[in-house]
């Protein structure tokens, strides 16, 4: 059985994209994954002929994302905004907050309610999954 997980990417309030993931959707596995991708990005409005690290928005953000994860059939799906209780431990959110990509994530318990467990940037995300190993 996989450890799944949720990842909401918002603009504004409002969520563009839900990324479902059947499998390895805790910190050290997914959220590693996000924060490494992530690590280096910069959100811009409008972009020359450097493109390196860049997200022109959100939704450029969103889809990059969604190429970067889904390399195979099964384990990475795209779900209705909003989704949530397909039986995930975790919720991933990606905002952006003075300009700056930041992921707040929350472990799901569904008896006792949501714990959120970490908020902010990439890079801290990183290093608070190396300080849990």
């Amino acid at each position: 059985m996989g450890t799944r997980s949720l990842t909401h990417i918002i603009e504004e309030k409002d969520t563009l994209t839900t990324i479902y993931r059947q499998y390895d959707g805790y910190m050290s596995g997914h959220g590693s994954d996000l924060a490494n991708f992530l690590a280096d990005k910069k959100i811009v409005n409008g972009y020359g002929s450097d493109t390196t690290n860049l997200a022109n928005g959100m939704g450029c953000l969103s889809a990059q994302l969604i190429a970067h994860l889904k390399t195979d059939v099964g384990n990475i799906y795209l779900y209705p905004p909003d989704t949530k209780d397909c039986w995930e431990e975790y919720t991933y959110y990606i905002y952006l907050k003075d300009n700056k990509i930041k992921i707040k994530v929350v472990e799901n318990f569904y008896e006792k309610g949501d714990v959120t467990i970490f908020d902010g940037s990439p890079t801290k995300l990183l290093k608070k999954i190396e300080e849990n190993e």
